[in-house]
């Protein structure tokens, strides 16, 4: 079975060896490795051609992340699909776990597993992502998406060529033109209603480093951003109105700003967040997660912001 490794770059020139010798030292080594390099103005296209032909560069003008993975995923043959953000890399384990689930599972579609963060250096932080406990399948239930119960990096990730055929090319509308590549792809995923699997090991390394598109150095956008997306993308699944995460998620930046409880900025989105989970009383574990956490954010944020910071590597918020 050939295994297409799909990865995206865009000036990261400093970080493809580490990214690339941690694909090439996989303990499977029937890989098809493509890297699309979207327009890179750096030393990137010296660094893949320093890695041909173990490695296939595919170059061209800047499209943004999502058409780079579009075009990699166009242009690769194999049965599998991993995808790798050019600043991170793999454990050398991480191709042969895969597999090794979808032979035990054959009626899943996808795979998601955990990376460690590290700092530029590639020094270990603390924390590891996405965070979820125990191995196990993960049904295709929009609601575990929208409400942000299933989230994955793309380094994270691996699917199955039926489901690529019907996921891509992934298309960021205007009211996604946000860097939602990775969002999209994931809930374009849960659309096929192909389940999938969470392999509770960590087998790869996210980097967090000042050129990251989003990060610590600005909370509130970040944050918005999230809300944003999530709430556009509940249109994928049809007619589904927004999430409470989406609600969460605006009253935090309302305090972050200084609002006080009966603030607008902080009440309203508190309001519209429970009239929306009052909409899950078909799902009354996934109302309450909901509820309570919804609550929590609105009444102690500074506490869901220190956990969000703890989660993400980041210098604790103020």
């Amino acid at each position: 079975m050939i295994v297409s490794v799909v990865v995206s770059n865009y000036n990261y020139a400093r970080f493809l060896p580490a990214c690339l010798d941690s694909v090439l030292a996989q303990t499977y080594k029937k890989l098809e490795i493509i890297v699309v390099d979207d327009g890179s103005t750096d030393d990137s296209r010296v660094v893949l051609e320093s890695y041909a032909p173990r490695v296939r560069a595919i170059f061209q003008p800047n499209g943004g992340q999502a058409s780079a993975i579009n075009r990699g995923v166009a242009e690769s043959n194999g049965d599998v699909l991993c995808f790798l953000d050019s600043d991170d890399g793999w454990a050398p384990e991480k191709v042969e776990r895969v597999l090794a689930v979808l032979n035990q599972h054959p009626e899943i579609g996808w795979v998601r597993h955990k990376a460690r963060m590290v700092d530029e250096s590639q020094r270990p932080l603390s924390s590891v992502a996405p965070m979820f406990s125990g191995s196990k399948s993960i049904p295709a239930d929009p609601a575990l998406f929208l409400e942000r119960v299933v989230t994955v990096q793309p380094g994270c990730l691996a699917i199955t060529r039926q489901v690529a055929d019907k996921v891509f090319p992934i298309i960021v509308t205007p009211a996604l033109a946000f860097d939602a590549d990775d969002a999209v792809m994931l809930a374009r995923i849960f659309a096929t209603g192909q389940p999938g699997y969470s392999i509770d090991e960590v087998l790869g390394f996210y980097r967090r480093h000042a050129g990251e598109r989003f990060g610590a150095h600005d909370i509130p956008k970040l944050l918005r951003r999230e809300a944003d997306v999530a709430e556009a993308l509940a249109g994928i699944f049809g007619d589904r109105p927004a999430p409470s995460a989406t609600f969460k998620l605006r009253a935090i930046v309302g305090a972050m700003e200084g609002a006080s409880w009966w603030d607008t900025r902080r009440r309203q989105p508190f309001l519209r967040g429970l009239s929306a989970v009052m909409r899950l009383w078909r799902r009354p574990q996934l109302m309450v997660r909901q509820g309570t956490s919804l609550t929590m954010a609105f009444m102690v944020p500074d506490f869901w912001l220190r956990r969000l910071a703890k989660s993400q590597s980041w210098p604790p918020v103020n």
